[in-house]
């Protein structure tokens, strides 16, 4: 792994590790998965449900991911996309060719939505 993604990992896993809520994060560039921190196993039809979404040049009022349907929830110019759906949310956030993903899930989403939006900022400023 070079240099540039161990970072990436190291600095997604220092600060999401404490977030309760947090399930799974992907780096994209280009499409194509970089660096993957995942809480447990994920479906690989979930993985690339996701990675299509974020490719996706515009995302509409909802989206569908594996088996699941996240409906969007705000309607942002920052570019993070928070879909819902039950207990569970997506953000996205997209700058030139790379997107961030989080996926979170639990009874504690919501009230680490802050949080996480905060870090995803920090990542792609």
């Amino acid at each position: 792994m070079s240099e540039e993604k161990q970072d990436l990992e190291d600095y997604i896993q220092y600060n999401f590790d404490d977030i309760p809520s947090f399930k799974l994060a992907l780096f994209l560039a280009n499409g194509k998965i970089e660096v993957k921190v995942a809480l447990g196993e994920v479906e690989e039809n979930f993985l690339e449900g996701i990675r299509k979404a974020s490719t996706s040049s515009t995302l509409g009022a909802s989206v569908h991911i594996g088996e699941r349907e996240f409906v969007r929830k705000s309607l942002e110019s920052d570019k993070i996309y928070v879909a819902a759906s039950e207990s569970s949310s997506i953000f996205m956030q997209s700058v030139a060719e790379n997107t961030f993903v989080v996926y979170c899930c639990g009874v504690s989403c919501d009230k680490d939505e802050h949080r996480i939006r905060e870090l995803i900022h920090g990542l792609m400023a």
